[in-house]
């Protein structure tokens, strides 16, 4: 993290290195600004969170109606059989 002059704080990427330079050791590093990216990556996670949440959804609905089929399945053969019976 990182804060600028106004005091607003964001997230930062620094790269850093030395090399000589003329006998002398010379440190330079690279300040990034990410906010975009560590927005983007959330955004990624909220979207991933409501599939998740949405393919369980389905997934019950699926076996809701499964279970329904099921009992009409079993309520007709049943009265098929009383009815030859």
């Amino acid at each position: 993290m990182h804060r600028k002059k106004d005091g607003t704080v964001f997230p930062v990427e620094i790269a850093g290195s030395y090399f000589d330079y003329q006998g002398r050791k010379v440190h330079v590093a690279a300040i990034r600004d990410i906010t975009a990216r560590v927005k983007n990556e959330n955004a990624l996670i909220e979207v991933n969170h409501q599939l998740r949440t949405l393919g369980e959804h389905l997934q019950a609905v699926q076996e809701q109606e499964r279970m329904a089929l099921a009992r009409d399945f079993h309520d007709d053969i049943g009265q098929n059989l009383t009815v030859l019976i």
